[in-house]
């Protein structure tokens, strides 16, 4: 299994030499952005604003009638508000208006850092300055909606697709990448945990439907079977442990193309529509 959805080229050159503290600071090191885009719809006009979020400037997209009920996009990991643009036609047609927006160091939003508790911060800022109450979320930005959830964010509807569901899975899968010595990796996980200011078993998704202040979201867990990036016990893991959740086994769409699924894309606008 490759974790290349934490692991880059960018940030996981093996080296002789590498301490805990450096390898979990280059956790949190977001890919190159080579050529980001902007996120266009065929005959739909995208209106572009900049929200600042703890002094850090966001790229927001958005899709729509203003008076309409909202749809907040939320990207993964290396990922951008363009990969989910496929989404957009069958929400507006739905009656529904449509924000998305790059997270730091990714699209067109400038950074190098971001954090999952950075992901998660930044979905509460923009579903609040829009009114969303209804998350699609993809890889790092579907735990990331949850944990917002948890900390406070009102969701009634989400739709997460290829979701892991801890953060140690991947930090291993990173500190191998990039040759940290296995008896360092407690001392990673905790720097990782410093840096987040937040314990690692209060992210995982086992742990966070009870923290939920009230009703907890209805959720729709799409999964491929055989995904390379996140594995599928993943998916399985958080619908289990979600106390509203459906898990959909998707198959032969991988961790990305899946974005681009007539399936799954049908599958998400129902469930945040019906």
């Amino acid at each position: 299994m490759t974790a290349t959805v934490f692991v880059s080229p960018e940030n996981s050159t093996t080296v002789r030499s590498i301490d805990a503290a450096t390898a979990a600071r280059r956790f949190a090191e977001a890919p190159a952005v080579r050529a980001p885009r902007i996120p266009e719809i065929e005959g739909t006009p995208t209106e572009r604003s900049t929200l600042v979020v703890s002094d850090q400037p966001l790229s927001v997209y958005q899709w729509g009638q203003g008076r309409a009920p909202a749809v907040l996009l939320a990207h993964g990991f290396g990922g951008s508000a363009a990969q989910l643009t496929a989404f957009v036609p069958a929400l507006l047609a739905a009656g529904y208006r449509v924000v998305a927006f790059d997270q730091p160091a990714h699209g067109t939003s400038p950074g190098r850092y971001v954090h999952l508790v950075d992901f998660a911060r930044n979905i509460t800022a923009v579903a609040g300055a829009f009114g969303a109450r209804s998350v699609i979320a993809h890889s790092l930005g579907a735990v990331a909606t949850l944990i917002a959830h948890s900390r406070g964010l009102p969701v009634d509807r989400a739709a997460l697709i290829a979701p892991p569901s801890n953060v140690e899975h991947f930090a291993a899968a990173f500190a191998s990448a990039i040759g940290l010595p296995p008896t360092e990796l407690p001392a990673m996980l905790t720097e990782v945990e410093r840096e987040l200011g937040y314990p690692l078993r209060l992210l995982d998704v086992r742990n966070l439907a009870g923290l939920v202040d009230g009703a907890p979201a209805d959720v729709l867990v799409l999964h491929d079977e055989a995904d390379a990036e996140v594995p599928y016990a993943h998916g399985r893991a958080l619908a289990e442990h979600w106390p509203i959740a459906r898990l959909v086994t998707l198959h032969g769409v991988g961790h990305r193309r899946v974005l681009r699924d007539a399936t799954a894309i049908a599958l998400s606008t129902r469930h945040i529509t019906q």
